[in-house]
């Protein structure tokens, strides 16, 4: 996946941006501080009070279905988020926490990830801390046409610069446009608000990148497969963690996109987020995650909402390669309660509470986070 360069940037402003893009590269094999310097500027989030469609009822029957499909879906939020990051900010984020910060996430346009990531580049303004712009002309703004040859579409994006920040900004409009990705015809139809933002503080040599998606039912078909997503996603990395957020979004086709093949394209599943939160630090030995969200999905056979929230910070440790430590609970219907405890041996114990009343009916030992679908480093 290609990334926009800083390294030809001119002047002491550019090379002030670098240092912050170059500190995040430099954590991410281990180095940098702790302190941020907050990001405001964000699209307005899309609030959506929580749907009253009937909750999963967890019993001995499906309670490793509901378990693994949890996991999927918090093992989701960071690595989606890092998705859309690599894409829209200019230098990596922190990811690849271990070693490079080379993307993983590529493939031909024949993927939904490469189709999705290809529709995203496409509308991403062209302006870059590559390109700063002169003192006499902070602001720059744009609105051009997509080219579509049946359908329409407009890109609006700006460009605003202070003496140590940047905001690029870009609504795009796309009404079946049809289009190229590459090498491949895509109908491209719905809207998109990005934010990219960078702020860096010379004082502390440090700073923060952030990127906000808000979607209104955007979707891209390419041959064989379709792939959407609707909603607010606010994504902030610093020189230690990042962090992803928002009121509701949803994305369809959320297994391909993450890399794993869907049956046909019938059967994509739509998972969406409600109110969720999640943020993976960086620290010496490993990675330290909390993470919320309701979760709504058509998995079980119809519309279901169950929550899934850590207790307990998880803890995963880099020399043996497994999450040691660390609780979280999954909650359904009439507070029946899954509630998954790293063991400190590399595996998981499963408690289940079918009653709702706070009492243990049934214990499961030695799971694996495969079992739990668990998968929250795979993109690192």
């Amino acid at each position: 996946m290609s990334m926009l360069d800083l390294s030809c940037a001119p002047g002491a402003r550019a090379l002030r941006l670098l240092t912050l893009s170059s500190a995040l590269v430099l954590a991410a094999c281990g180095g940098g501080g702790s302190d941020t310097v907050p990001v405001t500027q964000q699209p307005d989030p899309v609030v959506v009070a929580p749907p009253e469609q009937k909750r999963v009822t967890i019993t001995a029957d499906n309670q490793l279905e509901v378990a693994a499909q949890a996991g999927a879906s918090m093992s989701g939020i960071g690595p989606v988020a890092i998705f859309f990051g690599q894409i829209l900010i200019p230098q990596p984020p922190v990811m690849n926490l271990q070693g490079s910060a080379t993307p993983r996430v590529a493939g031909p346009v024949g993927s939904p990830a490469a189709a999705l990531a290809e529709s995203l580049r496409k509308f991403v303004p062209p302006k870059a801390p590559s390109n700063l712009l002169s003192a006499a002309a902070p602001s720059e703004s744009e609105t051009y046409n997509v080219e579509c040859s049946s359908g329409t579409g407009t890109v609006t994006w700006t460009y605003t610069e202070t003496e140590n920040s940047y905001i690029r900004k870009a609504s795009a409009n796309l009404q079946n446009c049809q289009t190229q990705l590459q090498e491949s015809t895509a109908l491209i139809d719905g809207k998109l608000d990005f934010t990219m933002a960078e702020t860096y503080d010379p004082q502390t040599d440090t700073g923060t990148q952030t990127a906000d998606i808000l979607a209104v039912k955007y979707t891209v078909k390419v041959e064989g497969f379709e792939v959407g997503m609707d909603g607010d996603l606010h994504m902030a990395f610093d020189d230690g963690s990042y962090i992803s957020s928002g009121a509701r979004f949803s994305l369809t086709g959320l297994a391909a996109v993450m890399g794993e093949e869907e049956e046909a394209p019938a059967q994509a599943q739509t998972v969406t987020m409600i109110d969720f939160h999640q943020e993976i630090k960086h620290v010496e030995t490993g990675y330290e995650i909390t993470s919320r969200a309701v979760i709504e999905t058509n998995q079980f056979g119809e519309l279901a909402i169950y929550e899934v929230a850590t207790t307990q910070t998880l803890k995963y440790d880099f020399e043996s390669g497994n999450v040691l430590s660390g609780q979280y609970k999954i909650v359904g219907a009439g507070n029946t309660t899954l509630t998954i405890t790293a063991d400190g041996e590399g595996t998981f114990k499963l408690e289940r509470d079918e009653k709702g009343d706070g009492s243990v009916e049934a214990t499961v030992t030695g799971l694996s986070d495969e079992d739990l679908g668990l998968n929250l480093f795979f993109i690192f």
